[in-house]
């Protein structure tokens, strides 16, 4: 598997791998019945689901780490790299052509996570910009796949670029 987005661990846990795979050649259904149990405990190493209410003041003005993002970079190219593995061993055509459009969704995101960091990098108006150019011409902002980062993204990178 793949390197793992957690530092933590190093590969990918079978639940991001399950998630991943599901993802690149077709997606996940929900079924109407349950069918298993899923317990979190108070000590769990990979989030909780509980939600912290953000103003939208600080939503837009504070920034995203740099070394987060450069990690986030570095992991969507091992995926990218994994699913080329997978596409390259698949005996299917159609599982062949699904995991090469993941790879490449994945290559994109890696490039845009890439491009972001070099923008909160940039020390120069020039810099900021140019990245935030690069963000805009790759549809980072509004495509509507697993690589956007949205609108709300925008406005802060916009910000962050002209200040």
């Amino acid at each position: 598997r793949p390197i793992n987005r957690y530092r933590s661990f190093d590969i990918q846990s079978h639940d991001q791998w399950t998630c991943m795979m599901s993802n690149a050649v077709g997606g996940v259904s929900i079924l109407p019945e349950l069918v298993a149990l899923y317990r979190r405990h108070p000590k769990t190493v990979t989030g909780s689901y509980e939600r912290r209410k953000v103003s939208l003041r600080h939503r837009v003005t504070s920034k995203p780490s740099i070394e987060q993002l450069s990690w986030q970079a570095i992991v969507c190219e091992s995926y990218a790299s994994y699913l080329a593995l997978q596409g390259a061993e698949a005996t299917d055509a159609r599982l062949a052509k699904k995991l090469d459009k993941a790879r490449m969704d994945y290559e994109l995101q890696s490039e845009i996570l890439r491009l972001r960091a070099e923008l909160y990098q940039g020390r120069s108006w020039s810099s900021r910009m140019s990245s935030l150019w690069g963000l805009v011409l790759l549809g980072g902002y509004l495509r509507k796949s697993r690589s956007s980062i949205g609108a709300k993204a925008f406005v802060r990178d916009a910000i962050h670029a002209l200040v």
